[in-house]
């Protein structure tokens, strides 16, 4: 099994994602499986979104406390599926990125709040999450 989580016993304080929902979008079904054992840990029940078009849907009705969203999800521009929720939904819930290429500025600058990057360093997962609901 190919693993995109690194250091996984990296010891979490999950209490700010506590019954929280977060809404997957990530095309890879061994990264699905992984980032929902992690979230899952954290506390937070975990909705996954197959395409953009779930996306849109869930983000409407389920209005998930953080969107966890594959920067390079198949066949939608992620990029402008988020331009798409700020502009035209008005959703303001955070959206964190995540990608294998060095996409941040582009990312932050469609309205992802921050951009964790693949293989996932938990450290770096955990505190780009807290970040997001702390401050």
């Amino acid at each position: 099994m190919n693993s995109i989580i690194q250091n996984e016993s990296f010891k979490l304080d999950h209490s700010f994602l506590l019954n929280k929902t977060i809404l997957l979008a990530e095309d890879d079904e061994v990264s699905q499986q992984q980032l929902q054992i992690v979230f899952g840990r954290l506390g937070a029940s975990v909705e996954l979104a197959e395409n953009g078009v779930e996306v849109l849907h869930k983000m409407m009705t389920l209005s998930p406390a953080l969107l966890v969203l594959d920067l390079h999800l198949h066949p939608f521009n992620s990029i402008e599926l988020v331009k798409s929720l700020r502009i035209e939904h008005k959703i303001s819930a955070p959206v964190l990125g995540l990608s294998a290429a060095n996409m941040s500025g582009r990312a932050v600058a469609a309205g992802v709040n921050a951009v964790v990057r693949k293989p996932i360093e938990m450290s770096e997962l955990h505190s780009r999450v807290y970040g997001l609901f702390a401050g």
